[in-house]
Parts: structure tokens; C-alpha cells; sequence
């Protein structure tokens, strides 16, 4: 048993555009955490300061209050289980010390080596060793999205020592040849795992090759990332040619003799059609933002009116669109950003036609000559893969739903249909069914 502390809560905390927000509650902080890009720090992180970083606080006062937050942390877990749990995870880490700030660093760790036998210093590595001093461990925060593998990737990167990745469905898998990586083939999922920092690469077995294929398929992997079918591929994969979802883009490339050209790439919200925002839109729509959290919260009738005047005002003001000349406003992508789109590719001679999501992205894009070849599919993770939580994960699942893939086109032989048949998908619906209601029990009883 171990404790995170006494408080969830927020100082020094700046919107997107440099805006000072102050000290806010876990509810206040989820109001604003859309227009917030990670300018904050956690209560006992640092001194409590103003809009130019001054702090409001002397040396004392920081020091008490972090003192104050142990004791009464300390209070609570002795009246409600008798004990204090040894074993503490002082939030947040990887500050390379126990806060932000020096003295609020002293500070805590008065207390930690007062109250606590080991304490989680660190995120994103599971492997600690005799080297870590027991104050200064770290330990890995495996997130909702990850596949087994993900996890047992991880673990492997780590530790060095062999792990017993899955593959579910030997059937299926016994089609496929794991080029780089791990794959598990679970119902109507290929889930590609890629190697940290690296690929993950599974290749159609057997000896034929396809010049004009047909392939649709439902992209679950998280937007921040790559996932890929690969056409026309050698069995080197010094040749291809590749139809990615990147980053929420549409890349299309070819590669010959390993050397790669783009051919094609466009984001993902113009080929929507969905409506570009500009700074200044979202600078008016942050704005608002906060003023609707201070009105949520405000503290007597008196800032409640001021608060709502404020935000009359803040909804009447002018902005200037795309259109109209103003610079777009491009958000950052979070790193557990799920993502589902169809794709749908089709490879007739030299020519590509692409939809996502039933849209038309590409229609009958030339691609240089190539030999028939066979099918893969491919996953990497992004190069703008930092997380305040975990600084990064280099590991990326690429999850392949009913992908199916039919010779010259879509009405051609089946070359492969990962999609359930009605007797599995009977079976699978079932299944997820009794899985939920087993889940609600859990969590409501």
C-alpha cells in the first residue's frame, strides 16, 4: 500500500497563452486543462508564485505549508487504518530532485525520509536496481490504450530479460511473418507493437505477389503515431508503397531501393473539411474558457457578477478567421489521443486512390513503376512523443480492425479478411456483452 499524498492540486498555472490562472483545484484544472500546454506544477513542487514568477510566499511559509500537507496526510491515513503506508510517490517526478525548486525540495525531503521507507521519484523506466537509492526509485505507468505486448515491450526494453509476448489467434497469425516487433491477432484486430523507438512490421506469408489490390481497414492506433499498409512490398522491404495515417496526416510514399519519397501528405481535418481555426479564435475561446471555470467556482456573489460581466465581454469581442488572413492555430496532439478511421486504398497499374473515412483524400495519384509484391502492415511511434507524465514512450501499438485486402479490386478474390464471421461475431458480441455486465458489478457493488 502506498499514498500519492495528501492533495491533488495545481500552482503557478498558465494557460496556453501565458495567461497567470493562479492555484486551481483537480475540478477547476479539468475546466481549463483544454487550453493549458503543461505550464503548471503540482502543490508541493514549488513556492507558491505570482504572474512574473515572484513567489507570494517566504522560505517559512513554503516550508510550513509543505509540512502541513504531510501532517494532515499523515492524520488521515492513522485515524482511518491505524498506519501510515511505508511506501510513498511524490508527485510529480523526474525533476532530478524532490520538487522544481531547491528549497522546495528540502523541504520534502525532510519529510519523505521522516515518514516514508521508499519513495517513486521517477516515471518511464519499470527497472530500478542497486545503484537507485530506495528515495530515488522510478517506476513505469502503463496507460488504458496499451496491448499486452505494449506492456511486455516495455518491461523487455527495461530489463533486458525475456518476456511471453502473445499472439492470440495461432490461426492467423500463421499467415502473417513478423518482420519487426510483436503481433497479437485478437478476433477482427491485427495489433501491430512496434520495437522501442523503432518499427513494428508484419508481412502476408506465402510466395504470391499482387500488382492491382484493393484493401480497407479501421485504424484504432492513438493519433500520435503511424500506422501503414504497405503495397507492392519485396520481401526485404527495400520496395513498397506505403498509405500512412501520421500524426493526423495522410502520407503517402515510395520507396525504391530503400531510398523513400513522399508522394502525398495532407492533414487529416482538411481532408474532413472541418473548419480551420485561427489563433485569434482560440485565443477568444480560451479566454472564455476560463472566465466559465472562475464563474463555476467563484467564491461569493460579488466575483460571480464581476466574473460574468468578464464574460459577456470576453464572447462579444472580434477575431479575425483563416480566411480572412489570420495565422491558424495548429494543437499540440496529446500522447493518449485515441484515434479510429477507415482507410480504404486502391492500387490499380501506377495509379493510387485513397479515402479516409469515406471522404476522398487521393484520387488516381501516379506512382512510379514497380513490380507486383506482397502485403504488410507497418506502425512507428512519433518523434513529438514528450508527456509531462511519462517524458516519453517509444513504443507504439498500431491496431488493424477488419482489415481485408482482395485482388485488382474490391469485388477481386480475397487475398486476406481479418473481419469475424457471423458465427464469431456472435460469439464476440456475447462475450463483450457479459464482459461489461461483470464490469458494472465490479464497479457498482
Amino acid at each position: 500500500l502506498g499514498t500519492n499524498g495528501y492533495r491533488l492540486s495545481f500552482i503557478n498555472v498558465f494557460d496556453r497563452y501565458d495567461y497567470y490562472l493562479g492555484e486551481l483545484s483537480p475540478l477547476e484544472f479539468s475546466m481549463v486543462a483544454p487550453y493549458i500546454n503543461r505550464k503548471y506544477d503540482h502543490y508541493l513542487m514549488d513556492y507558491i508564485r505570482d504572474e512574473y514568477g515572484i513567489p507570494k510566499e517566504g522560505l517559512q511559509d513554503m516550508t510550513d505549508r509543505i509540512g502541513l500537507d504531510y501532517e494532515l496526510m499523515k492524520e488521515v491515513y492513522e485515524k482511518e487504518l491505524g498506519t501510515m503506508p511505508a511506501f510513498y510517490a511524490l508527485m510529480h517526478a523526474n525533476t532530478g530532485q524532490f520538487g522544481t525548486n531547491d528549497m522546495a525540495s528540502r523541504a520534502n525531503a525532510d519529510n519523505i525520509y521522516r515518514l516514508f521507507a521508499m519513495n517513486v521519484n521517477r516515471e518511464g523506466l519499470a527497472f530500478n536496481d542497486k545503484n537507485n537509492t530506495i528515495y530515488d526509485l522510478t517506476r513505469m505507468q502503463p496507460q488504458a490504450y496499451w496491448s499486452t505486448n505494449h506492456l511486455l515491450m516495455r518491461l523487455w526494453d527495461d530489463t533486458q530479460q525475456e518476456m511471453a509476448f502473445v499472439t492470440g489467434d495461432e490461426g492467423r497469425a500463421k499467415l502473417w511473418r513478423i518482420l519487426d516487433g510483436k503481433a497479437e491477432f485478437a478476433d477482427n484486430n491485427i495489433i501491430v507493437t512496434s520495437l522501442p523507438g523503432g518499427l513494428g512490421r508484419v508481412q502476408l506469408n506465402g510466395a504470391r505477389s499482387y500488382k492491382n489490390v484493393w484493401a480497407s481497414v479501421q485504424l484504432l492506433g492513438n493519433a500520435l503515431g503511424s500506422q501503414a499498409i504497405l503495397l507492392r512490398a519485396d520481401q526485404t522491404l527495400e520496395n513498397y508503397i506505403s498509405v500512412a495515417i501520421c500524426d493526423k496526416k495522410l502520407v503517402i510514399a515510395q520507396v525504391r531501393n530503400g531510398e523513400r519519397e513522399e508522394l502525398f501528405s495532407e492533414r487529416l481535418d482538411i481532408i474532413n473539411g472541418d473548419a480551420r481555426v485561427s489563433i485569434s479564435e482560440d485565443r477568444k475561446l480560451t479566454e472564455t474558457g476560463r472566465l466559465e471555470m472562475q464563474l463555476k467556482y467563484a467564491p461569493n456573489v460579488e466575483q460571480a457578477a464581476d466574473t460574468t460581466e468578464q464574460l459577456q465581454e470576453a464572447k462579444l469581442q472580434e477575431t479575425e478567421s483563416v480566411e480572412e488572413g489570420a495565422e491558424e492555430f495548429m494543437p499540440n496532439i496529446d500522447l493518449n489521443e485515441l484515434q479510429n478511421k477507415t482507410l480504404t486504398v486502391s492500387l490499380n497499374k501506377n495509379a493510387l486512390s485513397v479515402t479516409v473515412g469515406g471522404l476522398e483524400a487521393v484520387t488516381d495519384l501516379q506512382v512510379k513503376s514497380s513490380p507486383a509484391g506482397s502485403v504488410a502492415l507497418e506502425c512507428r511511434s512519433s518523434q513529438q512523443n514528450y508527456s509531462q507524465r511519462n517524458l516519453t514512450d517509444d513504443v507504439y501499438d498500431g491496431v488493424f480492425r477488419d482489415f481485408v485486402v482482395t485482388e485488382n479490386d474490391r469485388n477481386g478474390d480475397i487475398v486476406f479478411d481479418g473481419r469475424l464471421k457471423a458465427t464469431e461475431r456472435a460469439l464476440n458480441t456475447a462475450k463483450t456483452l457479459w464482459d461489461r455486465l461483470i464490469n458494472w458489478f465490479i464497479e457498482t457493488l
